[in-house]
């Protein structure tokens, strides 16, 4: 079975030399048609969705930016994933959503309080798809990351994953 990628982006602070493994579809998630287009024309089986604004400083002074992208952008992704038929996502979330843990090392049981508009609007959006879920509308997994790139400076133009994390 042959299978294809697409990747979907508005480029705001994502890099076109970085998509070098199928079609890019230039668009923005805070736009329903954008979104439609690109599932019209690649028909996906499953959505990886990784658009966010991530920097938590941002987040802090402006916030709504952070929601209108994080949980409206998902918001529209999810309609017109549901308008589309594809009903699998893979949600690009975060460790953020549990705040300062309460016990070390910590395990997924550790209560969610985040600390930050990111962490929260990124279990807003986490919320909504366990709602989802238990609904039968959509099939989901969340991806929550600690520190995923580590701490050495990204390599512009690498192939290796050395070179960057």
């Amino acid at each position: 079975m042959e299978t294809s990628r697409s990747f979907f982006d508005n480029f705001c602070s994502g890099h076109r030399h970085a998509v070098k493994w199928g079609e890019l579809v230039e668009g923005d998630i805070r736009n329903p048609a954008d979104i439609a287009r690109a599932l019209s024309a690649h028909s996906p089986d499953a959505v990886m969705h990784f658009a966010a604004n991530i920097e938590v400083g941002s987040g802090e002074t402006q916030p709504l930016d952070f929601w209108e992208n994080n949980v409206g952008g998902v918001i529209n992704l999810l309609k017109e994933m549901q308008a589309a038929n594809c009903r699998t996502l893979v949600f690009s979330s975060t460790c953020a959503t549990y705040g300062i843990p309460e016990t070390v090392p910590m395990t997924e049981d550790e209560p969610q309080a985040p600390i930050n508009v990111y962490g929260r609007t990124k279990l807003a959006v986490e919320t909504m798809l366990s709602d989802l879920a238990r609904c039968g509308h959509i099939d989901y997994a969340a991806l929550r990351y600690f520190n995923a790139c580590g701490a050495r400076a990204f390599s512009p133009g690498s192939d290796s994953v050395e070179d960057s994390v």
